[in-house]
């Protein structure tokens, strides 16, 4: 059986552009490989949140329902690349959406209502949060990109991409209140200056 990933060195990038969909090569400046890698960076900066909430919180039954949301989500944002990347393959569907509107509701109700505009930084949690929040927002801005410049990938990207991206930044907002507020920690918010 072939392994899927038989040679990590390749010299193939070398001259600056890559491999895209079967026998296609593209420059890595193409909007398509710039949301490829900010999906790739989101996919980190998950499992850097995920990987110190199992560090601080592995005992917490809520938080390893968090990090079992957030497996499916980094399962999700390969499906996404996986999709962009081939021809005619798809690999998400409309279910990740509901489900990720399902995690938001859920969490938000353990929370109070928000009254202004919340600080990011007071735990390391939600710190983290905040900071895959604004990678995922990034991304977001990075599909529009890749939508306004390429027509082969507006459907799959309006109707399933984008939508999921936009709650995706809402889930990990509610994430980074939740784990500020499960620490026992008063939300900081916006001061406006007089």
């Amino acid at each position: 059986m072939k392994h899927r990933l038989d040679r990590i060195v390749t010299k193939t990038g070398d001259s600056g552009s890559t491999s895209i969909r079967p026998n296609s090569r593209i420059s890595k400046n193409s909007p398509t490989i710039h949301f490829l890698g900010d999906l790739d960076e989101l996919n980190s900066f998950l499992g850097n949140l995920k990987a110190e909430m199992f560090n601080q919180c592995k005992n917490n039954p809520e938080f390893k329902k968090i990090i079992d949301v957030i497996k499916k989500i980094q399962n999700h944002i390969f499906d996404m690349g996986g999709s962009i990347s081939s021809l005619n393959t798809n690999y998400i569907n409309k279910q990740g959406l509901q489900d990720i509107e399902e995690w938001i509701k859920k969490l938000n109700k353990k929370l109070p209502p928000l009254e202004e505009f919340v600080l990011p930084g007071n735990s390391i949690l939600g710190a983290k949060s905040h900071l895959a929040r604004t990678c995922c927002r990034r991304t977001e801005r990075s599909v529009v990109n890749l939508i306004e410049s390429e027509d082969l990938y507006q459907e799959l990207c309006l109707e399933l991409i984008l939508p999921y991206l936009n709650r995706l930044s809402d889930f990990l907002f509610v994430v980074g209140r939740f784990c500020d507020k499960t620490q026992d920690l008063e939300e900081e918010m916006w001061l406006k200056t007089k």
